[in-house]
């Protein structure tokens, strides 16, 4: 509390902090700043269950309401402050792990985005508080034959497109 009034005595702007999607639930600052983030690398899938889209989906939409039913209460709009997958087998499973290696699976990448946008925009059945979202990364070289985070020259950059563009 402290640092963040002598950072407001300092700084006019929006403050907004930002939580992992593992600990956010009990992320103690949201009730300080303006703005609340969500660093979303949520698991929707077991590593055994299948990555389609529909399964895809509905692990988006369990997330979904989780994140409402706990940010939601403060008031206050909020960010996925980082919303990224590979572009490799099991990337849905374990969107934070960017251990080296796998196989490079665009299409699973696509899936994923596609599956959020579904969630969140295509079925989107009330206003909800997201007042936006950043997307986990762009550097990198890119392309089809890589398992990296980077849409840059794969499929789901079309999907982050159209996503954007409906936010």
């Amino acid at each position: 509390r402290p640092l963040l009034e002598r950072v407001r005595a300092l700084f006019p702007g929006t403050l907004m902090y930002s939580a992992n999607w593992d600990h956010y639930q009990d992320a103690r600052l949201f009730e300080l700043v303006d703005e609340l983030g969500v660093v979303a690398y949520f698991k929707l899938r077991e590593p055994d269950q299948p990555s389609d889209l529909d399964s895809l989906t509905a692990g988006w939409q369990r997330v979904r309401r989780d994140i409402e039913r706990n940010l939601d209460g403060y008031g206050k709009p909020w960010v996925l402050s980082e919303l990224g997958y590979r572009s490799r087998a099991g990337a849905t499973a374990a969107p934070w792990d960017e251990s080296p290696g796998g196989d490079p699976n665009p299409a699973e990448q696509v899936r994923a985005f596609q599956a959020f946008r579904k969630a969140w925009l295509v079925d989107d059945k009330g206003a909800s508080r997201m007042a936006g979202l950043y997307v986990w990364n762009w550097y990198g070289y890119g392309g089809p034959q890589t398992s990296s985070y980077t849409p840059r020259g794969k499929p789901a950059v079309d999907v982050i497109r159209q996503i954007l563009d409906e936010l």
